[in-house]
């Protein structure tokens, strides 16, 4: 009788429960990304504003069209998302709880800015947000 045919059996039984251990873990998990948390309608319109110097004051506001916005969270785990606006500027994103920034994310679009307001917004997921966007362009 083979006394190594037990433990062998034992050793890939062992190893097999392991890895579907492992597996479940993983799978319960969630992978550690965001997909499976709740989240919150963030949407309103982006604009891009030119304020200061001889041809700007008081500040003009134009819509940004077809632009691609990038929220992202501003710490903790990595997450972010591109949403493009459409002809008159309005936005709309689904966004897990955090805290986030905004950005132009083509920034072929010619447009330039120093500053974005708001600087940081939190979403607390059911709650909806509506929030004006601004690019703001100083000219001296």
């Amino acid at each position: 009788m083979n006394t190594r045919t037990p433990h062998r059996t034992r050793l890939f039984n062992g190893s097999l429960f392991s890895a579907c251990a492992l597996a479940v873990v993983l799978i319960g998990c969630g992978g550690g990304g965001a997909g499976n948390s709740p989240a919150s309608i963030v949407s309103g319109k982006a604009y891009h504003e030119v304020q200061g110097g001889p041809c700007c004051y008081p500040p003009t506001d134009t819509p940004l069209a077809s632009t691609y916005l990038s929220f992202h969270r501003s710490s903790g785990i990595a997450y972010s998302i591109r949403v493009r606006t459409d002809s008159a500027g309005n936005y709309s994103a689904s966004l897990p709880a955090g805290i986030y920034s905004v950005d132009i994310a083509d920034l072929s679009s010619g447009v330039s800015y120093n500053a974005v307001t708001p600087q940081q917004f939190t979403v607390m997921p059911p709650s909806p947000i509506q929030m004006e966007v601004k690019f703001i362009q100083d000219v001296p």
